[in-house]
């Protein structure tokens, strides 16, 4: 028998099924379908809101989308050493970077058609406010914004 799960991130719903030894979650969110088993029932619904929020939070703030391989729960650092504050720090970096291209004075080098692609990656480049936001939905992805310049 199968158990109807709802989440308010965005009044998505899911199935919840025992089977055996353990619960598997079924849902479709935004076109992509979703599975986990997990042998506890909190655990499940745990997974399925979790998944929810993310795909909620993709909708209004696509930058911080992760991959579809990354839309399981359980996370693994096994292919990169960069902690949250890291990758944080970095986007700040980064930003830092494209604007001091964009100043003649700081980089008298740098060919008019560079200038012009920075101008349009900054017009929607992600600032403090939402880092801090991607820190709160996935802390485990973002560090804090506030202070990610040394």
């Amino acid at each position: 028998m199968a158990t109807e799960l709802f989440s308010i991130w965005g009044f998505q719903t899911g199935w919840l099924s025992k089977h055996g030894n353990g619960y598997a979650v079924s849902a479709e969110l935004d076109g992509l379908d979703l599975w986990y088993w997990y042998t506890d029932y909190k655990g499940a619904q745990k997974a399925f809101s979790r998944a929810c929020q993310r795909t909620f939070l993709r909708r209004f703030f696509p930058w911080i989308a992760l991959s579809r391989a990354h839309l399981d729960t359980t996370l693994t650092y096994s292919n990169t050493m960069t902690i949250p504050v890291e990758r944080t720090r970095a986007i700040i970096y980064t930003k830092l970077f494209l604007e001091q291209l964009l100043v003649p004075r700081l980089t008298p080098d740098v060919p008019d058609s560079v200038r012009a692609t920075a101008l349009g990656l900054l017009r929607h480049y992600p600032g403090i406010a939402e880092l801090e936001i991607a820190h709160h939905a996935l802390p485990e992805w973002f560090g804090p914004a506030r202070t990610g310049v040394d």
